[in-house]
């Protein structure tokens, strides 16, 4: 083809930009070209994502299934949730049949697909050797041919490059005429290779305003009380985590209700139900996306600011500034370059609960992927120069400021976590000089009580917002206003009931609360009381956190918390979990009595009636003969085998600390579950 009748090829975008995964269709790689114009025909005329369609042959799909395989490869748009559209390179090569066009396109949108072209003009090589230049000279970190072979099977059913006898790639003299027409990204230009030049800076874009408002808020404190887990990152085809988030935070601008974005998900990652939630979770505590209803979310205005610029280092900072030990990790690289000992860093010097090695893997991941850290050996990093002078513009938390361990319900040492939030919730109360000092105390406490709590505070915005994620057939949404007071009590003038009543709305609430150290005047509970806001007081929080350590309830028990008509129902609710875990002790404590004084008419066993008769007196009520029946199928069962029935009888079959240690080791494996969802 003359030059002149060249159809303009797509702009090349910046190689970060630019998608890790190449599509691949079914059948071999003569197919792929043949099969793909089939697909985007189908497209074309259908371009509902719940059309069902014939493809390839005569199987049954749907576009959103289809178009799932081609990934972001520049031919393919989203118009909305429900539809797609072709590009206008992708109409270009129906209407043209151009392969270099096709290609092109690819490559504008596709890492290392005109670059291989490049390496070819220099000679020949096989799989194997393309593959470890890859790695050399373009840090893709590729393990199997799979990723590359879908590139050179494009290229080969494109005429572009052929495979030898000897099984040597070589470019065709239609390659070498598109080569000149692409732009290549240059390896000593990419992050992961650049050298500062001597006594000239690094430059880095400038923050937007959004970023540089959240940064400018990063005390000690607020470097302390952020998230210390990034959370669950569903991957897509090209498994690229920030690909991901790009994509999730894209979904929620302007704002996308519950049931769309849990279909996206379904749709762009595959995820199931059950990851789902958790996904929300993610994007809440990264700042990325805020809830601004029961059922509706929409991107923070730092995301909105990171997706429209397309600079990586957006997200970076609003990262920094929502996660623990993100930015950090460049100061730490000097000292440790691996996951491993890295997470133990982070435990024994900023506090992370525990080594969470998974949730380092994916910082580092995120911190290559925006050019700040390069790998310079399998699983070994170190920072670039932009890394470098990156890290000089953000707050960081200093290593042991932040080394006490937090502390959380879900941890070991959780029997001192209530006790060590209740007394930060008394003394936060009454610092009034730091006011962020006491929502951060808020949003843990109810972190720690199982509700999904985060903090926001920033001006014009309620300061803790809560989920009450399980056991409703409706999610509960409540918001709290946090009120400190140096005096000790919260009097009328400081809490504006008007500006409640707004922020309930705005945020669709089904609850308003006020928390203070206390509420003392008769009018400030009346008006409370006609405005349907609740009074929380700190002693009484601070109750509620003793209390969940020796009898834990469930969030949707907890909820009457906000409630202070129904707030008997809680104290009611306390006094029956301390009465069945009472009831364990006793039931446990006479089977094995009984076991170990065994006489010949019971056997060394005894019946419900039995442990009936004998608690009633040693009791301070009496039992109930249904409570006692299942505390004994719960030691029966087949996960804890600490009793067997036989008969009517009931026998302890070991002690209890052996029994003690196997619920241990239960509430350990369900601990789990945080770190899988990470």
């Amino acid at each position: 083809m003359d030059l002149q009748s060249r159809p303009e090829y797509p702009a090349t975008l910046p190689w970060l930009s630019r998608s890790g995964a190449m599509p691949s269709m079914p059948g071999g790689h003569d197919q792929q070209i043949a099969t793909l114009r089939a697909l985007l025909e189908q497209i074309r005329d259908h371009p509902h994502l719940a059309d069902q369609i014939a493809w390839p042959s005569d199987r049954t799909t749907t576009i959103r299934d289809a178009t799932h395989r081609l990934g972001a490869c520049g031919l393919v748009r989203r118009v909305d949730r429900k539809t797609v559209q072709l590009t206008e390179a992708a109409c270009q090569w129906l209407e043209t049949s151009n392969n270099e066009l096709l290609i092109a396109t690819l490559h504008a949108h596709v890492r290392f697909v005109g670059e291989i072209l490049g390496i070819l003009e220099n000679g020949d090589v096989s799989h194997e050797e393309l593959k470890n230049l890859a790695n050399e000279r373009f840090a893709l970190g590729w393990s199997s041919l799979d990723q590359l072979r879908r590139r050179t099977n494009w290229l080969r059913c494109a005429t572009l490059v052929e495979l030898r006898f000897d099984n040597k790639l070589t470019i065709t003299e239609a390659g070498r005429d598109l080569l000149r027409s692409l732009e290549l990204a240059d390896p000593s230009k990419l992050p992961h290779s650049q050298h500062a030049v001597p006594g000239q800076p690094v430059e880095i874009n400038e923050a937007s305003e959004a970023t540089k408002s959240l940064l400018e808020n990063l005390d000690e404190e607020a470097l302390k009380a952020r998230k210390s887990t990034i959370g669950y990152i569903p991957k897509g085809v090209n498994g690229d985590a920030i690909a991901s988030l790009q994509a999730l935070a894209s979904c929620a601008i302007p704002s996308v209700s519950r049931k769309d974005l849990y279909a996206f998900c379904q749709a762009e990652f595959g995820s199931k139900e059950s990851s789902i939630s958790a996904t929300v979770t993610m994007l809440r505590g990264t700042g990325l996306v805020e809830q601004t209803g029961l059922d509706t979310f929409a991107a923070t205005e730092q995301a909105r600011a990171w997706v429209n610029s397309g600079d990586h280092l957006e997200l970076a900072r609003i990262l920094h500034s929502n996660i623990l030990f993100f930015g950090e990790i460049l100061e730490s690289l000097t000292d440790s370059d691996r996951a491993p000992s890295l997470a133990a860093y982070a435990s024994q010097m900023y506090g992370m609960p525990r080594e969470d090695v998974s949730g380092i893997r994916t910082r580092l991941q995120i911190l290559r992927g925006c050019g700040l850290i390069e790998e310079i050996s399998y699983a070994r990093f170190r920072l670039t120069p932009l890394g470098e002078a990156f890290k000089e513009t953000i707050p960081l938390l200093p290593p042991e400021a932040g080394a006490e361990p937090a502390t959380s319900h879900n941890e070991p040492n959780a029997l001192a976590a209530g006790e060590v939030l209740a007394e930060e919730i008394i003394a936060a109360s009454k610092d009034s000089a730091n006011p962020t000092r006491f929502e951060n105390a808020i949003a843990s406490a109810f972190e720690y009580l199982g509700l999904d709590a985060r903090r926001d505070g920033s001006p014009g915005n309620t300061d803790v917002i809560i989920t009450v994620p399980f056991g409703q057939t409706k999610m509960k949404l409540i918001i709290i206003d946090a009120k400190s007071s140096a005096s000790g009590v919260v009097r009328e003038q400081q809490v504006n009931f008007d500006t409640l009543r707004e922020h309930k709305k705005k945020h669709s609430a089904d609850q308003v609360a006020v928390v203070g150290p206390s509420f003392a005047e008769d009018r400030i509970r009346k008006r409370a009381e006609e405005h349907g806001v609740s009074l929380i007081s700190a002693t009484f929080l601070a109750e509620v956190l003793r209390r969940q350590t020796d009898s834990p309830l469930a969030p949707h028990e907890l909820v009457v918390l906000f409630d202070p008509k129904q707030q008997e129902q809680l104290k009611a609710a306390w006094v029956r979990a301390s009465r069945e875990a009472s009831l364990l002790t006793h039931v446990m404590n006479l089977l094995i009595r009984e076991s170990s004084e065994a006489d010949t008419f019971l056997g060394g066993g005894l019946s419900v009636e039995h442990i009936y008769l004998i608690l009633r007196g040693e009791m301070e009520s009496k039992p109930d003969p249904q409570e006692i029946e299942k505390v004994l199928t719960l030691l029966a069962s087949p996960l804890i085998r600490g009793v067997a029935q036989r008969g009517r009888n009931y026998f302890a079959l070991e002690s209890a600390d052996v029994t003690a240690l196997r619920l241990e080791s239960l509430a350990g494996a369900l601990r789990q579950v945080t770190i899988m969802l990470e």
